[in-house]
Protein backbone atom coordinates (compact mmCIF):
# COMPACT_ATOMS: atom_id res chain seq x y z
CA UNK A 1 0.00 0.00 0.00
CA UNK A 2 2.73 2.43 0.97
CA UNK A 3 4.64 2.15 -2.47
CA UNK A 4 1.48 2.46 -4.60
CA UNK A 5 0.60 5.50 -2.32
CA UNK A 6 3.92 6.95 -2.67
CA UNK A 7 3.85 6.18 -6.55
CA UNK A 8 0.25 8.03 -6.81
CA UNK A 9 2.34 11.63 -5.80
CA UNK A 10 4.72 10.74 -8.88
CA UNK A 11 2.20 10.46 -11.80
CA UNK A 12 5.84 10.71 -14.13
CA UNK A 13 6.95 7.64 -12.53
CA UNK A 14 4.04 5.83 -12.02
CA UNK A 15 3.33 6.16 -15.74
CA UNK A 16 6.23 3.48 -16.63
CA UNK A 17 5.76 1.38 -13.64
CA UNK A 18 4.39 -2.23 -13.11
CA UNK A 19 4.46 -3.44 -9.50
CA UNK A 20 4.63 -7.69 -9.16
CA UNK A 21 3.99 -8.86 -5.07
CA UNK A 22 4.75 -12.29 -4.21
CA UNK A 23 6.64 -14.31 -2.02
CA UNK A 24 9.03 -17.55 -2.04
CA UNK A 25 7.18 -19.91 0.17
CA UNK A 26 3.91 -20.07 2.09
CA UNK A 27 3.54 -21.31 6.17
CA UNK A 28 2.16 -23.64 7.45
CA UNK A 29 1.13 -22.19 10.48
CA UNK A 30 0.21 -24.98 12.33
CA UNK A 31 -1.40 -27.16 9.47
CA UNK A 32 -0.38 -30.90 9.30
CA UNK A 33 0.80 -30.04 12.64
CA UNK A 34 3.71 -28.12 11.19
CA UNK A 35 5.58 -25.09 11.33
CA UNK A 36 8.14 -23.04 9.30
CA UNK A 37 8.01 -24.62 5.69
CA UNK A 38 9.82 -26.83 3.28
CA UNK A 39 10.51 -30.38 4.09
CA UNK A 40 6.71 -31.05 2.80
CA UNK A 41 4.42 -30.78 -0.61
CA UNK A 42 1.74 -29.45 1.46
CA UNK A 43 0.10 -26.55 -0.12
CA UNK A 44 -0.04 -24.19 2.52
CA UNK A 45 4.12 -23.94 2.07
CA UNK A 46 3.67 -24.09 -1.63
CA UNK A 47 0.94 -21.68 -2.59
CA UNK A 48 1.55 -18.29 -2.87
CA UNK A 49 0.49 -14.85 -4.30
CA UNK A 50 0.75 -13.33 -7.20
CA UNK A 51 -0.52 -9.83 -7.91
CA UNK A 52 0.27 -7.88 -10.46
CA UNK A 53 -0.91 -3.70 -10.87
CA UNK A 54 -0.13 -2.26 -14.24
CA UNK A 55 0.14 1.45 -13.45
CA UNK A 56 0.69 2.00 -17.42
CA UNK A 57 -2.77 0.17 -18.15
CA UNK A 58 -1.39 -1.94 -20.46
CA UNK A 59 -0.88 -5.54 -19.03
CA UNK A 60 -3.67 -6.53 -16.86
CA UNK A 61 -7.71 -5.83 -17.79
CA UNK A 62 -10.82 -7.56 -15.60
CA UNK A 63 -8.56 -6.74 -12.24
CA UNK A 64 -11.65 -7.51 -10.30
CA UNK A 65 -11.71 -11.41 -11.36
CA UNK A 66 -8.99 -13.41 -9.55
CA UNK A 67 -6.89 -15.49 -11.75
CA UNK A 68 -7.39 -19.71 -10.65
CA UNK A 69 -5.06 -21.17 -13.14
CA UNK A 70 -2.11 -23.06 -12.67
CA UNK A 71 1.62 -20.78 -12.94
CA UNK A 72 4.22 -21.53 -11.55
CA UNK A 73 7.22 -19.22 -9.67
CA UNK A 74 9.53 -20.04 -12.72
CA UNK A 75 7.14 -17.94 -15.16
CA UNK A 76 7.63 -14.73 -13.33
CA UNK A 77 11.40 -14.18 -14.89
CA UNK A 78 9.72 -14.74 -18.29
CA UNK A 79 6.76 -12.05 -17.30
CA UNK A 80 9.89 -9.84 -16.23
CA UNK A 81 11.22 -10.18 -19.53
CA UNK A 82 8.30 -9.26 -21.36
CA UNK A 83 7.53 -6.20 -19.58
CA UNK A 84 11.33 -5.16 -19.98
CA UNK A 85 11.41 -5.32 -23.60
CA UNK A 86 7.67 -4.83 -24.34
CA UNK A 87 6.71 -8.12 -26.32
CA UNK A 88 6.94 -11.88 -26.08
CA UNK A 89 10.03 -12.02 -28.34
CA UNK A 90 12.52 -12.15 -26.15
CA UNK A 91 11.40 -16.03 -25.85
CA UNK A 92 13.35 -16.38 -29.75
CA UNK A 93 16.56 -15.53 -28.47
CA UNK A 94 18.56 -18.58 -28.11
CA UNK A 95 20.22 -16.78 -24.94
CA UNK A 96 17.11 -17.47 -23.07
CA UNK A 97 16.32 -20.83 -24.52
CA UNK A 98 16.52 -22.48 -21.04
CA UNK A 99 13.32 -20.80 -20.26
CA UNK A 100 11.78 -19.92 -23.57
CA UNK A 101 8.65 -22.57 -23.64
CA UNK A 102 7.43 -21.30 -19.45
CA UNK A 103 4.19 -20.15 -19.28
CA UNK A 104 3.16 -16.21 -20.56
CA UNK A 105 1.58 -14.63 -17.84
CA UNK A 106 1.17 -11.76 -19.69
CA UNK A 107 -1.91 -13.41 -21.54
CA UNK A 108 -3.72 -14.20 -18.45
CA UNK A 109 -3.14 -10.89 -17.24
CA UNK A 110 -5.49 -9.55 -19.12
CA UNK A 111 -8.03 -12.44 -19.95
CA UNK A 112 -9.60 -14.08 -17.26
CA UNK A 113 -10.13 -17.03 -19.39
CA UNK A 114 -6.63 -17.77 -20.82
CA UNK A 115 -5.53 -21.33 -20.45
CA UNK A 116 -2.81 -21.81 -17.26
CA UNK A 117 -0.70 -24.66 -16.94
CA UNK A 118 -1.57 -28.53 -17.10
CA UNK A 119 0.71 -28.99 -14.29
CA UNK A 120 2.82 -27.43 -11.93
CA UNK A 121 6.45 -28.84 -10.08
CA UNK A 122 7.23 -28.61 -6.47
CA UNK A 123 10.92 -29.71 -5.56
CA UNK A 124 12.22 -29.07 -2.15
CA UNK A 125 15.76 -30.40 -0.94
CA UNK A 126 16.67 -28.62 2.10
CA UNK A 127 19.20 -29.76 3.83
CA UNK A 128 19.52 -26.61 6.80
CA UNK A 129 16.57 -26.21 8.56
CA UNK A 130 16.67 -26.12 12.78
CA UNK A 131 13.11 -27.78 12.59
CA UNK A 132 15.12 -31.33 11.79
CA UNK A 133 17.25 -32.05 14.73
CA UNK A 134 15.46 -34.66 16.52
CA UNK A 135 16.59 -38.10 14.89
CA UNK A 136 13.39 -38.74 13.13
CA UNK A 137 13.00 -35.49 11.48
CA UNK A 138 17.14 -35.96 10.50
CA UNK A 139 16.40 -39.45 8.98
CA UNK A 140 13.18 -38.51 7.45
CA UNK A 141 13.78 -38.21 3.44
CA UNK A 142 14.31 -34.65 2.59
CA UNK A 143 14.14 -34.74 -1.21
CA UNK A 144 10.57 -33.94 -2.31
CA UNK A 145 8.93 -34.06 -5.54
CA UNK A 146 5.46 -32.84 -6.13
CA UNK A 147 3.48 -32.64 -9.26
CA UNK A 148 -0.09 -30.58 -8.73
CA UNK A 149 -3.16 -30.32 -11.52
CA UNK A 150 -6.21 -29.36 -10.95
CA UNK A 151 -7.37 -32.86 -9.75
CA UNK A 152 -4.62 -33.87 -7.30
CA UNK A 153 -1.36 -33.92 -6.34
CA UNK A 154 1.57 -36.54 -6.04
CA UNK A 155 4.78 -36.44 -4.37
CA UNK A 156 7.79 -38.44 -3.52
CA UNK A 157 10.30 -38.01 -0.15
CA UNK A 158 13.22 -39.64 -1.32
CA UNK A 159 17.14 -39.91 -0.12
CA UNK A 160 20.02 -39.74 -2.58
CA UNK A 161 22.96 -41.20 -3.09
CA UNK A 162 25.79 -39.73 -1.62
CA UNK A 163 27.14 -36.47 -3.45
CA UNK A 164 24.75 -37.29 -6.44
CA UNK A 165 20.99 -36.18 -7.25
CA UNK A 166 20.18 -39.90 -7.99
CA UNK A 167 17.09 -40.71 -5.90
CA UNK A 168 17.03 -43.78 -3.97
CA UNK A 169 14.19 -46.31 -3.68
CA UNK A 170 14.96 -47.29 -0.84
CA UNK A 171 13.20 -45.89 2.14
CA UNK A 172 10.54 -44.10 -0.68
CA UNK A 173 7.70 -42.63 1.00
CA UNK A 174 4.67 -41.25 -1.41
CA UNK A 175 1.54 -39.01 -0.75
CA UNK A 176 -1.70 -38.75 -3.23
CA UNK A 177 -3.94 -36.47 -2.22
CA UNK A 178 -6.90 -36.79 -4.88
CA UNK A 179 -9.17 -33.26 -4.93
CA UNK A 180 -12.23 -34.88 -5.75
CA UNK A 181 -13.10 -35.28 -2.30
CA UNK A 182 -12.96 -32.77 0.41
CA UNK A 183 -10.60 -35.01 2.54
CA UNK A 184 -8.22 -34.79 -0.58
CA UNK A 185 -8.81 -31.23 -1.00
CA UNK A 186 -7.68 -30.44 2.88
CA UNK A 187 -4.86 -32.74 2.36
CA UNK A 188 -5.12 -34.96 4.97
CA UNK A 189 -5.86 -38.73 3.16
CA UNK A 190 -3.10 -39.69 1.36
CA UNK A 191 -4.44 -42.33 -1.13
CA UNK A 192 -1.21 -43.50 -2.12
CA UNK A 193 -0.98 -47.16 -2.83
CA UNK A 194 -5.04 -47.18 -3.19
CA UNK A 195 -6.31 -44.73 -5.66
CA UNK A 196 -6.70 -45.61 -9.92
CA UNK A 197 -5.06 -41.66 -9.77
CA UNK A 198 -2.11 -43.02 -9.50
CA UNK A 199 -0.41 -44.52 -11.78
CA UNK A 200 -1.16 -41.15 -14.25
CA UNK A 201 -0.09 -38.92 -11.37
CA UNK A 202 3.57 -40.68 -11.02
CA UNK A 203 4.09 -41.11 -14.66
CA UNK A 204 3.36 -37.19 -14.83
CA UNK A 205 5.63 -36.49 -11.64
CA UNK A 206 8.52 -38.82 -14.05
CA UNK A 207 8.16 -36.93 -17.37
CA UNK A 208 7.89 -33.36 -15.43
CA UNK A 209 11.45 -34.10 -13.40
CA UNK A 210 13.21 -35.10 -16.77
CA UNK A 211 11.52 -32.68 -19.17
CA UNK A 212 10.94 -29.85 -16.49
CA UNK A 213 12.96 -29.71 -13.52
CA UNK A 214 16.04 -31.54 -14.88
CA UNK A 215 16.11 -30.43 -18.26
CA UNK A 216 19.51 -29.76 -19.86
CA UNK A 217 20.93 -26.43 -18.88
CA UNK A 218 22.75 -24.21 -21.87
CA UNK A 219 26.71 -24.19 -21.67
CA UNK A 220 27.07 -20.63 -20.37
CA UNK A 221 25.15 -22.01 -17.25
CA UNK A 222 27.01 -24.82 -16.81
CA UNK A 223 29.79 -23.99 -14.55
CA UNK A 224 27.64 -21.99 -12.36
CA UNK A 225 25.07 -25.35 -12.00
CA UNK A 226 28.45 -27.39 -11.45
CA UNK A 227 29.86 -25.17 -8.44
CA UNK A 228 26.02 -24.29 -6.90
CA UNK A 229 25.80 -28.12 -6.39
CA UNK A 230 29.15 -28.80 -4.99
CA UNK A 231 28.24 -25.94 -2.80
CA UNK A 232 24.70 -27.62 -1.67
CA UNK A 233 26.83 -31.23 -0.92
CA UNK A 234 29.35 -29.44 1.24
CA UNK A 235 26.73 -27.63 3.09
CA UNK A 236 25.19 -30.72 3.72
CA UNK A 237 27.52 -32.66 5.02
CA UNK A 238 28.69 -29.47 7.64
CA UNK A 239 24.88 -29.83 8.53
CA UNK A 240 24.62 -33.03 9.22
CA UNK A 241 27.78 -32.83 11.73
CA UNK A 242 26.10 -29.56 13.27
CA UNK A 243 22.48 -31.40 13.76
CA UNK A 244 24.36 -34.29 15.39
CA UNK A 245 26.09 -32.15 17.68
CA UNK A 246 22.68 -30.29 18.56
CA UNK A 247 20.93 -33.44 19.19
CA UNK A 248 23.21 -34.66 21.83
CA UNK A 249 22.98 -31.67 23.43
CA UNK A 250 19.44 -31.70 23.48
CA UNK A 251 19.80 -35.01 24.86
CA UNK A 252 21.70 -34.40 27.57
CA UNK A 253 20.30 -31.58 28.74
CA UNK A 254 16.40 -33.13 28.26
CA UNK A 255 18.39 -36.28 30.33
CA UNK A 256 19.72 -33.82 33.31
CA UNK A 257 16.63 -32.10 33.42
CA UNK A 258 14.84 -35.21 34.12
CA UNK A 259 17.27 -36.85 36.64
CA UNK A 260 17.30 -33.41 38.51
CA UNK A 261 13.83 -33.59 39.38
CA UNK A 262 14.14 -37.72 40.44
CA UNK A 263 14.60 -38.74 43.88
CA UNK A 264 18.66 -39.32 44.73
CA UNK A 265 18.22 -43.10 44.69
CA UNK A 266 16.49 -42.98 41.45
CA UNK A 267 19.02 -41.25 39.23
CA UNK A 268 20.80 -44.02 38.71
CA UNK A 269 18.21 -45.27 36.37
CA UNK A 270 17.94 -43.24 33.74
CA UNK A 271 18.94 -44.52 30.22
CA UNK A 272 20.83 -42.39 28.17
CA UNK A 273 19.60 -42.83 24.35
CA UNK A 274 22.73 -42.15 22.05
CA UNK A 275 22.23 -40.41 18.78
CA UNK A 276 22.80 -43.56 16.69
CA UNK A 277 19.96 -44.94 19.43
CA UNK A 278 21.58 -47.25 21.22
CA UNK A 279 20.82 -47.00 25.05
CA UNK A 280 23.37 -46.56 27.89
CA UNK A 281 22.62 -47.09 31.46
CA UNK A 282 24.71 -44.98 33.71
CA UNK A 283 27.90 -47.81 35.62
CA UNK A 284 26.57 -48.75 38.95
CA UNK A 285 22.68 -48.56 37.82
CA UNK A 286 19.45 -49.24 35.53
CA UNK A 287 19.57 -53.27 33.71
CA UNK A 288 23.08 -54.40 33.54
CA UNK A 289 25.04 -51.82 33.97
CA UNK A 290 25.94 -51.31 30.94
CA UNK A 291 25.00 -50.87 26.77
CA UNK A 292 22.45 -52.69 25.37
Amino acid sequence: GRVLHTLSRRPDVAANTVVIFTADHGEYGASHGLRGKGASAYEEATRIPLIVKDLRGILTDETETPRTQLTSSVDVTPLLLTIATGSEDWRRDPHYAHIASRLPLAPILGDSGAPGREYVVHATDEVVTEFAVAPFAADAPLHVVAVRTPRGKYASYTHWHDDRITPSSVGEENELYDYSTHRGRLEIDNVAGESPLEPRMRKLLADAIAYELRAPLPVHLRHAHARGFADYFSTARANAKSAAARRRIADERDIGSIEAQMPPRARGSVQHVTPSGGVVAPAGGGAGGGRR
